[in-house]
């Protein structure tokens, strides 16, 4: 089960391999180290599911059988001797089903579909220039997409079960989106993060994983951070006019909203022995300026030497909407006049609410 990244529910049910299940139908009986699909009927041992699953012979399912319990073996005396980790989460999509699914996205946008073109076109987006893809609906429905794919989209959270409860109905979770690739340290795509062309924003299931446009360079200088992926987008294609007026080992990284600096951001900004100063490019709002103030502090305790400046975005923009509105000057203008941000003066705004909240009269209390 974990080699094919299947783990049955509380009630020990799987969604069947063997048919088209929308329901998890097929028991395991670990007792007995066997299966049985109350759907198409299929059951057996190990030997026979290896057989049944990879469509091959029974010898050659007794081989199969025979080095995944060696492999088994070898990665449970790695972990309990401290030399490897555990087994992975029978939940987290194969090593290649991700990148597969995201070239099929590309492959799609490539084909320059009326819609999506659209959108892009009003946000300033180039295409040709950006790693990103557009989700049509019709990953499953790909000549030569076979059962066990169709399992691992699902498992992954790509597709999802029909609303309807029709059978052998699925929709994606992009449809409709521009998909943009999250990578891990190494540059591979860990989970995906989809802008729905009208409105919305859709991740993979689960904590966010993964960093756009990547984990920066270990020689990083300069850290400019946005408060979404559309908007760290937009200043990638501008990398060229920024390298005029900033260092040249100078890098991007996108937030997932205010609220989204995660872990693997801490880890990436703290792994960066060269940086001297991370730029906190936000939307001109309410929300952005708190997110400023916010980022600034967990910075700070991230790397207590660094530089950290703010650029003043116009009241109302964000990155995006100044694209859309201004030549591409305005981002080398707006970087050039940006600010250093001033923890005492934070420090003397809380507590200059807090003596004049202490100087206010008290409620007038009638005595008995």
């Amino acid at each position: 089960m974990q080699h094919y990244n299947l783990t049955p529910d509380r009630s020990k049910q799987i969604r069947c391999p063997f048919h088209e299940d929308d329901t998890p139908s097929c028991r395991i009986y670990p007792e007995t180290n066997s299966f049985h699909c109350f759907g198409c009927g299929a059951s057996g041992d190990p030997i026979e599911f290896i057989e049944k699953y990879e469509r091959i012979s029974k010898r050659e399912a007794l081989v199969k059988a025979t080095g995944l319990v060696g492999n088994a073996e070898s990665r449970m005396q790695k972990a309990e001797s401290g030399s490897g980790s555990v087994l992975p989460s029978a939940f987290a999509p194969s090593a290649e089903i991700l990148p597969r699914a995201f070239t099929h996205f590309v492959r799609s946008l490539n084909v320059k579909p009326k819609k999506a073109i659209v959108y892009l076109e009003s946000r300033k987006l180039d295409y040709t220039r950006l790693a990103i893809g557009y989700d049509t609906g019709t990953l499953h429905k790909l000549p030569g997409t076979t059962r066990l794919q169709k399992q691992e989209y699902l498992q992954a959270g790509l597709l999802k079960p029909d609303k309807f409860n029709r059978p052998n109905c699925y929709y994606t979770r992009f449809n409709n989106c521009i998909v943009f690739p999250l990578l891990d340290k190494n540059g591979n795509i860990t989970s995906l993060y989809g802008r729905h062309i009208e409105s919305g924003h859709h991740y993979l299931e689960g904590e966010h994983r993964g960093l756009y446009p990547g984990y920066p360079k270990s020689d990083t200088k300069v850290l400019i951070l946005t408060e979404s992926v559309i908007d760290a987008a937009t200043l990638q294609q501008e990398q060229n006019l920024l390298s005029a007026f900033l260092p040249s080992a100078f890098c991007l990284l996108a937030l997932y909203g205010t609220n989204g600096f995660t872990e693997e951001h801490e880890q990436a900004i703290a792994e960066l022995k060269e940086l001297e100063e991370v730029i906190l490019f936000f939307d001109g709002d309410e929300a952005g300026r708190e997110g400023v103030k916010e980022t600034a502090l967990k910075i700070k305790q991230i790397n207590e030497v660094v530089r950290i400046t703010f650029v003043g975005t116009p009241e109302g923009e964000d990155v995006n909407s100044l694209a859309q509105s201004h030549e591409s000057g305005i981002f080398a203008h707006l970087l050039e006049k940006r600010e250093a941000f001033s923890f005492s003066t934070e420090k003397k705004k809380a507590e200059s609410g807090m003596q004049n909240a202490e100087s206010q009269p008290s409620a007038f209390v009638p005595s008995a």
